[in-house]
């Protein structure tokens, strides 16, 4: 059954109800199963609860009771805590089928009912007036912890108090009494069972929305594969031709003597570069916002090397716009991925160059309380608190309301935010008009 089937069936489902507590065959097989693990995960739990139940009883047997009685007593309880014991193995074991494993534990659970319910009557016989409070303590324990369907322990329940009562009338215990219990029973199994049915009823439903979700989530890291494969597609084919005219306008500008073809070559050239560049950081920003789309590979490195070759190969364009680079950055390791790190600061520098209107741009590395701090400053014009607030979204140009291709996307500075989210590196701007 695939995913779309699967939905459709779960949504029809929820259009029907479940009063009956039951699902069609396929949904209710993976309840089941659901169920199944759901008890798995709490059995340790609940069965050290049933034997140490169990044992605090049979001290309390040994210490209140007549020997013969409590030693009677003993053999019940030990019968009841093997059962107990019976079915965590069951259990452990992996080729367990679900429904089976299922009757075992609330079997488990009517035998400890049922030795409890003789024990209480085993006392009568020998004449040592025993309480039948434990009927109601056995109860509570299914209704409240065991985590079964509301059949099988509505079933059970009312299995070994129909049994306490039964042998209540064979052992000719007093009609009035025996009376009072059956109607304290009753009530108390009238109560539980409308309660595990509300409960079995509300897990059915939730259990049905949590199926949608991971329906959802399925579909939803199919679709962010399929987006990954295309942008490598993408990536790949496009560059080619884009590749391909780059070349073609650098072999027309060097071949040819016409001014006006090299002009036109030189500008074609400058447009295909500017087109690449604009390509590679929508590319890069889908990717990175693709889950899995970019894997961080943090190593230790030294940054000073990286800081000079970034600034080296920015200075041209740096001296071109008139911009003084300075660069601060003594013997410093970091540990981090050395690839995206540079892609975080070439950006940030790119940023400084072309829309802070600075004379002068500084990159600066030291180290402050056992952290190394980075930072990319400029003396340009500064931003508002506004423009603060702004200059991190996407497609976002504060200098460029004409939407100027040459001047880029807008993605540089959120992609400086997704690579230091992704790197666990704290982003900080301090900025004001003018500054």
């Amino acid at each position: 059954m695939n995913l779309e089937q699967e939905e459709r069936l779960l949504l029809a489902q929820q259009r029907r109800g479940h009063r009956r507590l039951c699902f069609v065959p396929a949904l209710e097989q993976r309840f089941v199963e659901h169920r199944v693990q759901r008890v798995q995960r709490r059995l340790l739990l609940i069965a050290s609860t049933a034997i140490v139940f169990q044992l605090i009883y049979a001290v309390l047997d040994l210490l209140l009771l007549p020997l013969a009685v409590s030693l009677s007593a003993l053999s019940l309880r030990v019968l009841a805590m093997l059962g107990v014991v019976l079915v965590v193995l069951y259990y452990r074991r992996p080729q367990s089928p679900p429904r089976r494993a299922l009757l075992a534990y609330i079997g488990a659970y009517a035998l400890n009912g049922v030795c409890v319910a003789v024990i209480i009557h085993l006392c009568w016989v020998q004449g040592v007036v025993m309480p039948y409070d434990g009927l109601f303590l056995i109860l509570l324990f299914g209704y409240v912890l065991l985590g079964v369907s509301f059949r099988a322990v509505s079933l059970a329940a009312w299995g070994f108090c129909a049994v306490y009562l039964l042998l209540g009338v064979l052992l000719t215990e007093p009609g009035g009494v025996l009376a009072y219990h059956g109607l304290f029973l009753t009530c108390a199994n009238l109560i539980g069972s409308v309660g595990a049915y509300l409960q079995e009823h509300g897990q059915r439903g939730a259990w049905l929305n949590l199926r949608l979700l991971d329906l959802a989530r399925q579909r939803a890291e199919a679709d962010d594969a399929r987006k990954l494969r295309l942008l490598a597609a993408a990536s790949h084919d496009l560059r080619q031709p884009l590749n391909a005219m780059g070349l073609y306008a650098q072999h027309l500008l060097e071949q040819s003597q016409e001014p006006s073809i090299r002009r036109v070559s030189s500008r074609l050239a400058v447009s295909v570069e500017q087109l690449s560049r604009l390509l590679q950081s929508l590319l890069d920003y889908t990717r990175l916002t693709l889950p899995g789309g970019v894997q961080a590979k943090p190593q230790a490195f030294a940054l000073r090397p990286l800081l000079e070759r970034l600034s080296g190969e920015t200075r041209r364009e740096a001296e071109l716009q008139g911009v003084e680079l300075e660069l601060q950055c003594a013997e410093l390791w970091v540990r981090s991925d050395p690839l995206l790190l540079e892609r975080v600061l070439r950006n940030l520098l790119n940023n400084a160059l072309r829309h802070a209107q600075a004379r002068h741009v500084r990159i600066t590395a030291r180290e402050d309380a056992g952290m190394l701090l980075l930072e990319v400053a400029d003396d340009g014009q500064g931003l508002s608190a506004e423009e603060q607030a702004q200059v991190f979204e996407e497609f976002r140009q504060l200098d460029n309301p004409g939407r100027n291709a040459e001047r880029g996307l807008g993605l540089g500075l959120a992609i400086v935010q997704q690579l230091a989210a992704l790197l666990e590196h704290p982003l900080q701007l301090h900025s004001s008009p003018g500054q």
